[in-house]
């Protein structure tokens, strides 16, 4: 937001914060747009519309600009990271330090594929491999009740995993106090490796993967302003880089 309002707001634009956790959200916010009408342009982050919702919007005839979505289709620009790519930086990574079994903890994002493709590709078997469902499918319980269960099917694995990868640094928060409180040691029992370096993973000294969402919001909103003023785009969509931060929850298999 940070990103898109300091190129927006200058240029004499205001934003509109819609707030969508679940489907359900993001059906009232398409059946109340058309009755709206008095947007500029739609810029959304990190999910896909279905083909109804994409109607919608192309009947809007405005510009349609997506941050770290998981699709291009529907889209008349955009600017992300790119996922798969950099979940096989991390996989590669903890192969590199030795690691022979990981665990993958699944948030509703689109990187679990890039996590299951580069396991095999660097030779991990299907048994050498533990993906834990989406968190957004586990029951209302409470946060503690959540990880402990988590860590629980993790001890009880046939393998235990030496390595753990989560798919947005929030979830090692809790995450590394449960498994702490089970008596795991981070690094020495087992290496835990987040994603996005927000200031989760400062605070904890967490090995983790390095974006930069401010970038993404002014670079999505400049692209916005250029389609609201009529320009052809050089290039509609981009991709961002992103890097491996090193810190204290890793270390090299003994």
């Amino acid at each position: 937001y940070a990103g898109l309002d300091s190129v927006l707001h200058p240029a004499g634009y205001d934003i509109s914060i819609f707030e969508m956790a679940d489907a359900h959200d993001r059906h009232e916010f398409f059946a109340t747009l058309p009755v709206r009408r008095n947007v500029d342009a739609v810029i959304e982050a990190s999910f896909d519309f279905d083909e109804a919702k994409k109607q919608v919007l192309g009947d809007l005839t405005i510009p349609v600009v997506g941050m770290n979505a998981p699709s291009t289709h529907g889209l008349d620009a955009g600017v992300a990271i790119d996922d798969e790519a950099s979940m096989a930086t991390i996989v590669r990574f903890l192969k590199s330090l030795g690691h022979k079994t990981l665990a993958y903890i699944e948030q509703p994002r689109l990187r679990k594929k890039g996590f299951s493709e580069a396991s095999q590709a660097c030779g991990y078997a299907d048994e050498d491999i533990i993906v834990m469902p989406s968190l957004s499918h586990i029951d209302a319980r409470s946060e503690q009740d959540i990880y402990s269960g988590i860590v629980a099917q993790l001890l009880s694995a046939p393998k235990q995993p030496t390595a753990i990868c989560v798919s947005v640094d929030a979830v090692a928060a809790p995450l590394l106090k449960e498994l702490r409180r089970m008596g795991w040691r981070v690094p020495q029992d087992v290496s835990l490796v987040g994603f996005d370096d927000d200031d989760t993973a400062t605070a904890l000294d967490l090995t983790t993967m390095h974006q930069d969402p401010a970038e993404i919001g002014r670079i999505a909103a400049r692209k916005t302003l250029a389609l609201l003023n009529g320009e052809t785009l050089d290039e509609p969509f981009t991709v961002m880089p992103t890097s491996l931060v090193l810190r204290g929850t890793t270390e090299r298999v003994s």
